[in-house]
């Protein structure tokens, strides 16, 4: 149960949630710790610690690789967004000058 829970927290680490998928997979983690303790609780020490070392270790590496490749994608968002919005007033401008060229040639 404990690998199902940590799974899921990983998976909530990458995809993009905002900060739901942050604090989903930060309770995520937290519970698959607490059912790594009681698995080693059961009898499966190793297994139980393995799974642990897991959640301390491995998931802030997934939280940083999620956080890194979504920030690649925001700032690329944010870079077409600027270059369409260029865009718009620079053909914007186009339009007036053309039509102001127009205008001169009836007068």
């Amino acid at each position: 149960m404990a690998w199902l829970v940590l799974l899921l927290s990983w998976l909530s680490f990458l995809l993009p949630w905002g900060w739901a998928g942050l604090l989903l997979g930060v309770a995520l983690g937290l519970c698959g710790g607490v059912l790594a303790i009681a698995t080693m609780f059961k009898g499966g020490v190793l297994l139980g610690l393995f799974q642990l070392l897991l959640s301390l270790l491995a998931s802030p590496v997934v939280l940083l690789v999620g956080m890194v490749y979504f920030s690649g994608l925001i700032d690329d968002e944010q870079l077409d967004a600027r270059d369409q919005h260029h865009y718009e007033r620079q053909h914007e401008h186009d339009s007036t000058d053309t039509l102001i060229d127009v205008i001169d040639l009836f007068i």
